[in-house]
């Protein structure tokens, strides 16, 4: 945490990779983050021990329903910080998204001179979910104008003999001005080994762009990516990396509002309720499930169902075990099953305190 103060403060750096293996001091990296995004410093993190974490944090008393890794996703979604799966992911992602803002949710447009090429990276960016979104006509109609013909398919690939320099930087300069997507994907073949310099021209004269803008060439070109590099664009080695990066950006989201002003008081209660613990969260500004208390068969009168029923009580633990808990009780059921749980909750535990039966709508889906 304080290193990345230190950081996100130093006029030289730009972005701030994490290299993480447990959170220490979670308020005050959140805060840092916080920074790092009002000054339009983008902070990428790369978390090992994701099993180790899962293993040793258990999040209910029947085991770990939320693991350490959904808690490391939900803490870097709420501040702002990007988060990639590799390593080649964390040191090129900068490049990609420094002097960018997060994106809109729009998906992303790819052009290639290698249909096998992109469709590598194309098909690990469907499994996260992000749409490819092709040209529009006003797009296709002004590169027909420029002698560039291409098909109305979603992926734009440039045949054989028509993917020289100029018809493709043409290409990927006009697709980041028809605003159309959140990146772009630019995949380059064999030209990119062959020939590096011809390849740097294919992309430079496109930029810089609108959006971010990730290069992949192939096969492994590695005197391009140097050139790529020298030229601060981000180039990637492999089609796994590239859709880490391009995941990464496109599932950025800018900070959570946080709720001002001071914390609520706990509740006197030593021992809470599940209804009392809901309106302790509501007052943090977590929405809880709507739910009433029922103390007995008469505040039944005039509730309709399908309701899910439970005892309230903060000494009975696993409700679903000793029989406490029905699901889609129909409206005339619904006094006779209060009665029923209130007995057989005081018959199963005459020590525990007895609440009530909460009360809840159904949902689906």
């Amino acid at each position: 945490g304080e290193l990345a103060e230190l950081l996100v403060e130093d006029d030289a750096t730009g972005a701030v990779l994490l290299f993480l293996e447990t959170f220490r001091d979670a308020p005050r990296l959140a805060a840092a983050a916080r920074r790092a995004h009002a000054l339009g410093k983008p902070i990428i993190a790369y978390k090992l021990g994701r099993s180790e974490v899962g293993r040793t944090i258990a999040l209910s008393h029947t085991g770990a329903m939320l693991g350490g890794d959904e808690l490391a996703q939900a803490f870097f979604r709420a501040h702002g910080i990007l988060r990639v799966e590799t390593l080649e992911g964390l040191l090129e992602t900068a490049r990609l998204v420094m002097g960018h803002k997060p994106p809109r949710g729009r998906g992303f447009s790819a052009l290639t001179a290698t249909g096998g090429g992109a469709a590598m990276v194309v098909d690990r960016l469907g499994l996260h979910g992000h749409a490819l979104i092709g040209p529009d006509a006003a797009l296709r109609e002004r590169l027909g104008e420029a002698g560039i013909r291409i098909p109305d398919a979603p992926l734009i690939d440039l045949p054989m003999g028509a993917s020289g320099p100029t018809p493709y930087s043409t290409t990927l300069r006009g697709m980041d001005a028809a605003d159309t997507a959140d990146a772009l994907l630019a995949v380059l073949g064999s030209s990119a080994r062959n020939q590096p310099e011809r390849a740097l021209s294919h992309i430079t004269p496109a930029l810089p762009a609108g959006r971010p803008v990730a290069v992949f060439a192939a096969p492994q070109a590695d005197a391009a990516l140097a050139l790529f590099e020298a030229e601060g664009i981000a180039a990637f080695r492999t089609p796994e990396s590239c859709a880490d990066a391009l995941h990464a950006y496109l599932s950025w989201r800018e900070p959570a509002a946080l709720k001002g002003g001071a914390l609520p008081p706990l509740p006197a209660a030593t021992r809470l309720n599940e209804h009392e613990a809901c309106a302790f969260f509501g007052e943090l500004g977590i929405t809880p499930p709507g739910a009433l208390v029922l103390r007995g068969p008469a505040d039944a009168a005039g509730m309709a169902g399908p309701l899910a029923l439970k005892i309230l009580s903060p000494d009975i633990l696993h409700k679903t075990d000793a029989g406490l808990v029905r699901l889609g009780v129909a409206t005339a059921d619904i006094a006779a099953t209060v009665a029923d749980l209130l007995a057989r909750a005081a018959l199963a535990f005459p020590a525990a305190r007895l609440d009530g039966v909460l009360a809840a709508p159904m949902h689906q889906g």
